[in-house]
């Protein structure tokens, strides 16, 4: 299970804060899908690199499986992220190799490597 508490990202823009993230909350229970979309510029990515700490949200908590993240020592957050979930796996790396060119007009399974 993947849980988020009121996680908020805050960046310095040069002229002021700039609010990515703003009190996000949610849970995704075990064997649960998600995707993530939104207008250019709304947190998309910013959400997904706080949900697996590349990126330390300005506060809020981060649990999987039981675990607060920012508790886990490096080398516990490195086992963590090798364990099922984020970016990983050839597939990714097919996706992004492919471009968008040769995306296009395939299934989504197709497009992931998906069997």
């Amino acid at each position: 299970m993947i849980e988020l508490k009121h996680i908020c990202k805050t960046f310095d823009s040069g002229g002021g804060e700039v609010e990515a993230l703003k009190d996000v909350s949610l849970t995704i229970e075990k064997g649960e899908i998600y995707g993530i979309i939104g207008m250019s510029g709304a947190g998309k990515s910013t959400l997904v690199r706080c949900m697996n700490l590349l990126e330390r949200p300005t506060s809020g908590e981060i649990w999987v499986n039981g675990q607060e993240l920012e508790k886990m020592t490096p080398k516990e957050l490195r086992r963590a992220r090798g364990r099922g979930g984020g970016r990983r796996g050839p597939h990714r790396r097919t996706v992004y190799r492919q471009g968008p060119g040769r995306r296009a007009g395939r299934p989504l399974g197709d497009a992931v490597g998906a069997r």
